[in-house]
């Protein structure tokens, strides 16, 4: 057998069945980098990739035979089938990075091939399908370990693994740490209807992983800052977005742009005196075939933002509101213009505020996610922009919505250029609207949304 690598390594793990993945995920989770599986089969799954003749399926009930820490709640039967059994390990292969660590085709002849002896040895420790095979004391700096077998025969359930701290002190379950640093893409197109709209967003960001524990609280943790533009036929905005993720329930952003209207009459900015003028549908129309719009009209915007979500089992909830602040220069006695993108009269300086709810049932094997959405935003008025005399209406422009919504993600591969590539759908009715709850346009017609997104790593360091 050739050597591994010029250095020792400290663990290498023999075999990717349910054991060796087992194994390598929580060495992961306890910040132990340096090991490699040595898989002698040209693929992951131990008896599950050799054993797939008809009916071959699991003898112990599916929910006992997954890992604790990566739990599977939508088994197709009691008693899972080969298949689906080979998919989930290779899932949990591909969620927690393993396989820049794995060497197929490598068969381990003798434990002598991979000890180390104290000249050049290829591994400090050696981890077979039977437990512990040899700890050699010769070498002066290998790991203070004391390992304790692992049953992890074809029959045993990976729970096993679980229970078994090979190298260091147990640490809570959870996934694997994100890279310490990276630098990532996310990119989302989407097109509405009532009212009409296309849009499509892209996102760089360097991002700086915050805490170097493993668990569900600490999972993917992070500072980011980046640049982010939005783009469509008639708005642009182009800024940068500082975010930060404390926990894995609470994600804050702040984001600061440049947003320009611009395009067709029927899409740029129209100009009004107060927020008590009419602004709906038919009297955009109208002024849009006078050529009224504003012709160019250009200023900042602040956004503020928190994410707060929570997940049981399946079931998640999220909550984000957002504070939105123009600073928008807008011409002649206009105090206020009509925002196609958030279908709300705007003032040209000042705040306001959306929020999304959402209740979902998440599905990761399935590859859906199934919920509702109930959105609402409020326009905070300065008194200034009322006409003098004119009676200030709290709350007369706000508007409400809710439904359904679905989310499809395609097979996912993660830490890769390419990830989670996701068709979206979501349809909400009106249930506050000074236009669209049947003054203008019939309540019974929603605002539909569809679209895709994607992200991926550009680049990478732990």
């Amino acid at each position: 057998m050739s050597p591994l690598r010029d250095a020792p390594l400290r663990v290498l793990i023999i075999g990717a069945g349910f054991a060796g993945v087992g194994l390598a995920i929580r060495l992961k989770q306890r910040g132990i980098d340096d090991f490699v599986i040595l898989e002698r089969a040209g693929a992951v799954g131990g008896t599950w990739r050799d054993n797939s003749y008809p009916g071959a399926a699991c003898d112990v009930p599916s929910h006992l035979y997954s890992f604790s820490f990566e739990p599977k709640f939508d088994w197709s039967r009691k008693f899972a089938p080969q298949a689906e059994i080979l998919d989930y390990i290779q899932y949990c292969v591909d969620k927690h990075g393993l396989a820049p660590r794995i060497r197929l085709d490598t068969e381990v002849a003798s434990a002598d091939d991979v000890l180390a002896p104290p000249a050049s040895p290829p591994a400090f420790l050696l981890l077979a399908l039977s437990g512990l095979l040899a700890a050699p004391t010769a070498v002066a700096a290998a790991p203070p370990v004391a390992p304790t077998p692992v049953r992890t025969d074809s029959a045993a359930s990976p729970l096993a693994v679980d229970s078994d701290a090979p190298v260091e002190p147990p640490a809570e379950p959870g996934h694997t740490l994100a890279p310490r640093h990276r630098v990532i893409y996310s990119n989302t197109i989407s097109a509405r209807l009532n009212p009409l709209g296309v849009e499509d967003r892209v996102l760089f960001m360097y991002q700086r992983r915050l805490w170097g524990r493993p668990g569900r609280l600490f999972e993917d943790t992070h500072i980011g800052i980046g640049p982010i533009i939005n783009a469509a036929p008639s708005i642009s905005r182009v800024g940068a977005t500082l975010q930060v993720v404390p926990l894995a329930l609470l994600h804050l952003r702040a984001s600061y742009y440049y947003i320009g209207y611009f395009g067709t009459q029927e899409f740029k900015a129209h100009g009004f005196d107060s927020p008590s003028d009419e602004f709906g549908p038919d009297t955009i129309k109208a002024r849009s075939e006078a050529r009224q719009a504003i012709p160019l009209v250009g200023g900042g915007q602040a956004e503020l933002s928190a994410l707060l979500q929570a997940k049981l089992g399946p079931i998640a909830i999220r909550d984000e509101v957002t504070g939105f602040n123009n600073q928008i220069k807008l011409p002649g006695t206009n105090d206020v213009f009509y925002d196609l993108r958030h279908d709300l009269l705007l003032p040209g300086r000042g705040w306001f505020l959306g929020n999304d709810a959402d209740l979902l049932y998440v599905a990761p094997r399935r590859h859906f996610t199934l919920g509702a959405r109930a959105t609402y935003f409020r326009v905070f008025y300065p008194e200034a922009v009322y006409e003098p005399g004119e009676p200030i209406i709290k709350g007369n422009n706000d508007h409400a919505r809710v439904g359904p919504l679905f989310a499809y993600t395609f097979k996912d591969r993660p830490h890769r250029r390419f990830m989670r590539p996701t068709l979206f759908v979501m349809a909400q009715w009106w249930v506050k609207h000074r236009y669209r709850t049947g003054q203008e346009i019939n309540q019974g017609l929603p605002l539909v949304v569809i679209g895709f997104s994607f992200t991926g790593d550009l680049w990478k360091r732990d």
